[in-house]
């Protein structure tokens, strides 16, 4: 090969062609020389990692030659480093390595970034763009804070991570920075080997099996492990009545801290450990659930968390109804929870799965509901039967407009759609009152209950819990019912008929007193007597209706006047008029009916001035959906030509090169290979078969020295051999920097390059 072809495809490999620093592999082996030399002579140098934290999102908005513009800007601004002696690597799109050598002390390598950040801080015009990079870098040093290059570079993302989370422009990487990457990897090992203790079933890469015919689950957790299953009570707030136990799965970390049931489920995830917990939590969940409510009648339903893979298996249904047999429970008393997201609602398989589930009595959860990315419309698609608000957003309705308007619109829709809506984390009394103002009931958090043991959740059905006076405490704005009667005697049987069905209920015999109820209490229904001694309960009721319009107003008489009574129907002033003496259950279903009605009502009302707010704010969001599709389009697009032009690239490569995978079979040849191995170098051939005997010897010796075997015995030469034309071949294992693993082979005949030449100068084994 020629000088002028070598150093152009050394540039090729080594360079990055948009701004001609080193690109992330060869910078890497650029800081390990550093790192040998320094350490030879007992020097020092900081490895600067800097990323000018809106780069990203502007390359996305950009057009390709813009984007090549500001990439433009910022290696001009960086290489003025680069000229004063610092090392520079394009290690990720928006992401620039610096090395300085020859260090003078941790104040010196402070200077250094702070140099560098100030250089990148500076407003870039980019076409009719004018882009704030707010830079922000992190730094490390050697060898005092890590030995050898690759701890290096894991010591300066570290401290480029926490100048992110930590809102600074730079970030020195110290012990306490030390510890905390040291802690999130000890989290994680630790996590994932408690994970693996809790089922005897061996995890596969990410391929779960719940149960087997050859396995039988185990009746409790085989081996100790930091893992717990808590029940965390749901009440219907209007009653104090637990009407689910919702089951949540916490992990102690090795420093003995609880994370809670939505960081543990996070780990799971960023694990890719949901299936193998899910299915434990499944099998421990029940059994411990039929523990702790061991002959308890009336039990509340169970909620699970359920990972999306387990129920798109098949045979999920039968297995699920073995496993609550096995516990002694039925399919109605479960309910399983699912995060929401939009992919579930065009998953078909899944779909069909959940509503057979749903058909077989168990109730479907949406959890964390108004804080994902799955919509109101998602509702439409997905069958559904509970909607769990995230506790985030419960959080925020007593200060956010915007959050209660979306609190409101969910109840609305929720109820029009007949959902159950479930408000999570619910800490303070007043968020308790304003939600069931805004017509929730159902609600669970730490001022309902604290969670305990699954296995001892019978001890949460208890009364409903007691205020600070000792007496029970009243739900704040239940439905509340209002009773005038001139008799004592039907006040009381009253009382005595509608308590049982969890109303707020305010008596009187006396007009006067009731107007001062109604000033004074929110009433929602107002009952009242026709003959009394001050006034009728028509003209009670039409001075109702004028003072208090936002009631549902009836009257309860063993009198009819006709004439009055149907003058108050047609004004509005009552709703309707029911007769003494009544039917037990009919005069309950009617109060039951004024209640809900009176509650779509004001969701009417309410539902308005939501849906005109989340109108404007819609034809914003959409404005917004559109542009963003139109960059994502151009984005793919410039991938799909990024990937032509790289592919073209490698057909035009004046050598061979051929792609091995670690089984031994071509994967990817170039023309190139073709021309200088013959038409069998093509993939899916065996590279054995293909490369030359002195070719294929130096290549397995090779192999041999990077696996670590060279003390095994050498390949043997045929007896018959000759040594055939030379040809000059290059080998590197891949898989550094990318998930590929095999080899890649360089070729090169000497007489086929355009010039005469030495030997490829980049890294390797060479035949």
């Amino acid at each position: 090969m020629s000088a002028r072809g070598a150093e152009l495809l050394e540039r090729a490999l080594q360079l990055d062609e948009d701004t001609g620093f080193a690109k992330r592999s060869h910078f890497f082996d650029i800081v390990r020389r550093r790192s040998e030399e320094h350490a030879a002579v007992g020097a020092s140098f900081c490895l600067v990692v800097v990323e000018p934290a809106d780069l990203g999102p502007a390359l996305s908005l950009l057009g390709e030659f813009n984007e090549a513009a500001l990439l433009e800007v910022v290696a001009d601004r960086l290489r003025h480093f680069e000229q004063t002696g610092l090392d520079i690597g394009r290690i990720a799109q928006a992401r620039f390595a610096l090395l300085a050598p020859y260090l003078a002390d941790v104040p010196h390598a402070r200077e250094i970034a702070a140099q560098i950040v100030d250089a990148l801080r500076p407003d870039i015009a980019v076409g009719a763009m004018r882009l704030t990079l707010d830079p922000r870098a992190g730094v490390a040093i050697f060898p005092d804070d890590a030995a050898d290059a690759a701890a290096l570079f894991g010591a300066s993302l570290a401290a480029l991570k926490h100048a992110g989370e930590h809102h600074e422009s730079l970030s020195m990487y110290d012990r306490a920075i030390g510890e905390a990457q040291a802690r999130e990897a000890r989290t994680g090992m630790a996590f994932r080997s408690d994970a693996q203790r809790l089922s005897s079933v061996q995890r596969d890469t990410e391929d779960i099996v719940l149960f087997t015919d050859e396995i039988e689950p185990p009746a409790a957790t085989p081996q100790p492990t930091s893992f717990r299953l808590l029940a965390e009570p749901r009440i219907d707030a209007a009653t104090g009545r637990v009407v689910c136990i919702d089951s949540q799965l916490d992990w102690t970390d090795p420093e003995g801290r609880l994370l809670g049931g939505a960081a543990t489920w996070a780990l799971a995830r960023q694990h890719g450990l949901t299936t193998l917990l899910g299915g434990w939590w499944l099998r421990e969940g029940t059994r411990a659930y039929a523990e702790g409510m061991d002959g308890l009648r009336g039990l509340p339903r169970l909620g699970l968390r359920i990972a999306t893979r387990l129920l798109l298996r098949a045979d999920f249904g039968s297995l699920l109804q073995e496993q609550i047999e096995r516990a002694g429970l039925r399919l109605d008393q479960i309910e399983l929870g699912l995060l929401a997201h939009p992919s579930l609602a065009d998953n078909e398989p899944l779909v069909a799965q959940v509503r057979a589930l749903r058909r077989a009595g168990v109730r479907i959860a949406l959890d964390h509901f108004g804080e994902d990315e799955a919509g109101l419309g998602f509702l439409r698609r997905f069958p559904v039967d509970v909607l769990k608000l995230d506790a985030a957003l419960i959080a925020r309705i007593e200060s956010d407009p915007t959050d209660n308007a979306l609190l409101r619109s969910i109840l609305s829709i929720a109820r029009w759609l007949d959902l159950e809506v479930v408000a999570l984390g619910v800490e303070r009394d007043s968020q308790r009152v304003l939600l069931q103002r805004l017509g929730c009931r159902v609600m669970q958090g730490p001022l309902i209950g604290a969670p305990t043991a699954l296995a001892a959740a019978g001890s949460l059905l208890r009364p409903p819990r007691e205020g600070a006076d000792g007496k029970p405490a009243e739900p704040a704005m239940a439905r509340t019912l209002l009773l005038l009667d001139d008799e004592p005697n039907i006040l009381s049987a009253l009382r005595r008929l509608l308590r049982r069905d969890g109303y707020t209920i305010l008596a009187t015999t006396d007009p006067a007193e009731a107007f001062h109820l109604l000033a004074t209490r929110p009433v929602d229904v107002v009952i009242s007597d026709q003959r009394m001694p001050e006034m009728s309960g028509t003209e009670f009721l039409k001075r109702v209706k004028d003072l208090h319009p936002g009631t549902m107003r009836l009257v309860l008489s063993g009198y009819t006047d006709v004439q009055s009574i149907t003058d108050a129907i047609n004004e509005g002033a009552i709703y309707k008029f029911l007769t003494k003496p009544w039917n037990d259950e009919h005069l309950r279903a009617q109060i039951g009916e004024a209640f809900r009605r009176l509650e779509i009502e004001r969701d009417n009302e309410r539902l308005r001035d939501a849906l005109e707010f989340a109108n404007r704010k819609l034809e914003g969001l959409n404005t917004a959906l559109e542009t963003r599709i139109e960059e994502k389009t151009d984005e793919i697009l410039r991938d799909l030509e990024l990937l032509n032009i790289s592919q073209e690239m490698f057909d035009l490569l004046p050598v061979g090169v051929l792609g091995v995978d670690d089984s031994g079979m071509i994967v990817v040849a170039n023309p190139a290979a073709s021309q200088t191995l013959g038409p069998a170098a093509i993939p899916g051939a065996l590279v054995e078969e293909v490369l030359p005997a002195a070719t294929r010897l130096s290549y397995e010796r090779w192999k041999r020295v990077v696996d670590g075997t060279a003390h095994a015995p050498p390949p043997r030469l045929p007896a018959n051999w000759t040594p055939p034309e030379a040809v000059e071949a290059s080998f590197f294992r891949l898989g550094g920097f990318s998930r590929a693993q095999g080899d890649m082979i360089v070729l090169g005949d000497i007489g086929q390059l355009p010039e005469p030449g030495g030997r490829l100068a980049i890294p390797g084994a060479h035949a």
